[in-house]
C-alpha cells in the first residue's frame, strides 16, 4: 500500500510540474501576444487579429490557475 501512495504521490508531483509548465508556456504567449498588440493601432485590424489569437491563450491560462488552485497542496494549509 506504501508504494501505490508514493507512486500516487509522484503522479500527482508529474502532474502538477507539467500543469506548471504549461501554464510558464501560455504566459510566454500571452506576454507575446500583448507585446504584439501594443505595437499595433488602436482600433486597427492589426489589433483585433492579435485579439483573436490572445482571447483564447488567455482563457486557457485562467482555467489551467483555477486547475492548480484546487489541486491540494503539501505542507501546512493556511485559511
Amino acid at each position: 500500500m506504501i508504494r501505490f501512495a508514493a507512486l500516487l504521490k509522484t503522479f500527482a508531483n508529474d502532474t502538477m510540474t507539467s500543469r506548471h509548465e504549461r501554464l510558464a508556456e501560455l504566459r510566454a504567449q500571452l506576454s507575446e501576444l500583448n507585446a504584439r498588440g501594443r505595437a499595433t493601432e488602436h482600433g486597427s485590424p492589426e489589433m483585433f487579429a492579435v485579439l483573436a489569437e490572445w482571447a483564447p491563450v488567455h482563457v486557457a491560462v485562467l482555467a489551467l490557475a483555477d486547475e492548480l488552485e484546487d489541486l491540494p497542496r503539501e505542507g501546512p494549509q493556511t485559511p
